[in-house]
């Protein structure tokens, strides 16, 4: 039979004989009582083995069911020998169990750091999704606003087109109001009973705006020549003042004295001018006979003969002379082909 000495216990000093406990961890053996008080005074999660400080798991202490004592000579093997027989093959069973524990741990921290790794990998994909999500969100706001200015841009587009169909609208009747020109009074009256009563009065309220805008340029004209008349006959009572007032000085000279501009029977060589101080001379001046605006000037002497006039030297533009073409319609007409309609 083997011999060996009893260890002591490492927290109480005492030897290990009885009621003993194992770490399942590192394999030292202490007390039962000694180890739970241990492990008491000490924090749970911080917990280790007295000789080598590995952490205590709470299931990780076995009882052992061991007990030693001194024996003196040979004896015969009785129920306590093989009761110690049980015992070791119990801890050759249970140092297989610690084996595959060990084994079972180094899977559990590899799985461990695995799934480290995999949280790892997660918590890097959950921060680029962020990312990605804020990108996303403000491409959203921007098109959001984008839509609401297109929103905008097709509500005045529509309302542009509203306000066409409406201008082609009128431009339309008024087509068909002017079309008996090239159709003929026949076809005119056909268009005529097609059109429904609102209709017809459209055109009728198309027909005397159009006549009122030719009203209104023919008022601008009656104005316009009415002031170019006024004018006119102001430089005419002017030219009629001056015209007198050259024929009183005219009357007024001598009668015997001899014209020189004139008279072509007597020579005259300018040596009796010194000699007739008193006689008026013949003063050249100009006087304007053009047209308001004019900057033509006709040369001429105070003897002025009255001549004939022939008209205006310039025509005024066709387009203020004559006045727009209209279509002459009347409008009594018009009603009576609606009444006969």
């Amino acid at each position: 039979m083997a011999r060996f000495d009893v260890p002591c216990c490492s927290v109480c000093y005492e030897y290990l004989t009885s009621d003993l406990c194992a770490l399942t961890r590192c394999g030292h053996v202490y007390h039962r009582h000694c180890i739970a008080q241990w492990t008491e005074r000490t924090d749970k999660h911080k917990a280790g083995c007295p000789l080598c400080r590995c952490h205590i798991p709470p299931k990780g202490l076995i009882e052992l069911k061991l007990e030693c004592g001194e024996h003196n000579g040979t004896r015969h093997p009785t129920e306590g020998d093989t009761t110690r027989e049980l015992t070791s093959e119990e801890i050759e069973d249970l140092r297989h169990r610690l084996a595959q524990a060990s084994s079972d741990k180094l899977d559990l921290q590899e799985r461990c750091a695995a799934i480290e790794n995999e949280n790892s990998s997660l918590q890097e994909a959950l921060l680029h999704s962020r990312d990605e999500n804020a990108v996303l969100s403000s491409e959203n706001e921007d098109l959001k606003l984008e839509v609401a200015a297109n929103k905008t841009t097709i509500a005045k587009l529509q309302d542009l087109i509203t306000k066409q169909k409406t201008k082609l609208k009128k431009l339309e009747d008024v087509h068909n109001y002017l079309k008996p020109e090239e159709l003929g009074d026949s076809s005119y009256k056909t268009h005529l009973k097609s059109l429904s009563p609102e209709e017809k009065l459209n055109l009728l309220i198309n027909r005397v705006a159009e006549l009122e805008g030719v009203n209104k340029t023919l008022s601008e004209l009656r104005d316009f020549w009415k002031r170019k008349c006024e004018k006119m006959n102001r430089e005419y009572l002017m030219l009629e003042r001056e015209y007198k007032a050259s024929l009183s000085r005219h009357s007024a000279a001598p009668a015997f004295q001899p014209d020189p501009l004139h008279d072509n029977t007597t020579p005259y060589n300018g040596d009796d001018i010194d000699q007739e101080p008193d006689v008026p001379r013949k003063v050249r001046r100009a006087v304007d006979f053009g047209l308001v605006g004019s900057k033509k000037v006709i040369g001429g002497t105070k003897t002025l003969s009255r001549t004939q006039h022939h008209g205006f030297a310039l025509d005024p533009p066709s387009g203020i002379m004559s006045p727009p073409k209209v279509k002459t319609q009347k409008i009594s007409n018009f009603f009576k082909s609606q009444d006969a309609v």
